[in-house]
């Protein structure tokens, strides 16, 4: 009788202590949707959301992601890790651009993928080598794998031909493209050459390397594996024309949230997610562009209330996209009067109090506006 294999699984502590490793180090993932994938850096998390840096350079990503689950790889020690997640919005941390993105519940071992051996060698790197008699070679490197190397030597070995037998330790240093050198101990585990004088091909597996060290190859590794994707996938950042652009297919229940508070962003995603397409935006010009790029049916965006400076220069950006996007303004004031001083004369479907951020009185008054939208 056979059994499955156990999956192991990271979750609440452990998890949290692999997240906010992976955001120290910034250690690259991979995220893949159904018609999508693209590689990122950790940049940052909290107890609601996992933080990944923007480096998408079109629009139509943004786009792809929304409303979707998302898989999440990414190395760790000796492994690579899977996990789920869902895309929340555009975000700054740190003065870098970012995706946010739902905190993964749990995290596990992926048994059927592993950070695998690359040949994307990068130019400038260089294998080196003493054998026990202190000899010193140097080999091109052909593929790199967590475990060890494959390179090729084209050095006549001579009568030293019974060091590099299958068993035999060499101490070697790689340097991995410009800013990554390892030391460390190896064995060969096997040689072949077409002739008596080479060039010979060598696999060593590398032995004893530190629980640091392992996880900059790893990563290395997965850094590399990627690298040909990616630059299929590379092209000019969208302009800011291409982003506005005024005839892409909107989507009839999708809404853009727009604020400067993490909490606010927090809130309304909470709401209104479970019904509606959400995106969020922080204040970033940048992120907001973006994020109307995607055509929303509704901007729900934040007055401040208290700061009749910032509270203006948003009046001033919804003059710009009123004609092509409904509005529905959100702040902390209970007051119609004030309401409306605060909206001036922009089209707008209304102002929703959030000085008590109640979610059920929240989804209705966003929930009724776009009833009406759909309706049209």
């Amino acid at each position: 009788m056979m059994f499955k294999k156990k999956t192991k699984k990271i979750a609440e502590q452990a998890l949290e202590q692999v997240l906010r490793v992976a955001c120290k180090r910034r250690i690259p993932a991979r995220v893949v949707s159904e018609h999508h994938s693209f590689s990122a850096r950790f940049l940052d998390v909290d107890d609601i959301n996992l933080i990944l840096d923007n480096n998408l350079s079109h629009l139509d990503d943004v786009r792809k992601m929304r409303n979707q689950e998302l898989v999440l790889y990414f190395p760790f020690r000796a492994t690579l890790l899977k996990g789920h997640f869902r895309l929340v919005g555009l975000t700054t941390v740190k003065n870098l651009r970012g995706l946010k993105f739902t905190r993964p519940e749990y995290v596990y071992v992926d048994e059927k993928r592993s950070v695998k051996r690359t040949q994307q060698i990068p130019g400038g790197s260089s294998f080196t080598f003493n054998t026990p008699d202190l000899n010193l070679y140097r080999g091109t490197i052909l593929n790199v794998s967590p475990n060890g190397f494959g390179f090729l030597l084209k050095e006549n070995i001579g009568d030293n031909r019974y060091l590099f037998q299958k068993g035999s330790l060499i101490q070697a240093e790689a340097q991995l493209g410009d800013d990554f050198k390892l030391s460390f101990d190896a064995e060969i585990r096997h040689i072949s050459a077409d002739e008596e004088q080479g060039p010979y091909r060598l696999g060593v597996r590398i032995k004893n390397l530190s629980n640091e060290a392992q996880e900059d190859l790893n990563q290395w590794v997965f850094r590399q594996s990627t690298a040909q994707m990616e630059a299929e996938r590379a092209g000019a950042i969208a302009t800011t024309k291409s982003l506005l652009v005024r005839n892409r297919e909107r989507i009839p229940n999708s809404i853009l949230v727009i604020g400067n508070k993490q909490s606010d962003l927090d809130f309304w995603y909470g709401c209104l997610s479970r019904k509606y397409e959400v995106l969020t935006s922080d204040a970033n010009i940048a992120n907001i562009r973006t994020a109307l790029g995607t055509n929303p049916s509704l901007l729900l965006i934040f007055l401040d209330t208290e700061n009749p400076e910032k509270a203006s220069f948003t009046r001033k950006f919804c003059a710009t996209v009123q004609n092509r996007t409904p509005i529905l303004f959100y702040g902390e004031e209970s007051e119609t009067a004030k309401q409306q001083v605060l909206m001036g004369n922009i089209s707008n479907r209304g102002f929703v109090d959030t000085s008590q951020k109640r979610v059920l009185n929240g989804f209705r008054s966003v929930d009724l506006v776009m009833q009406s939208l759909l309706k049209k």
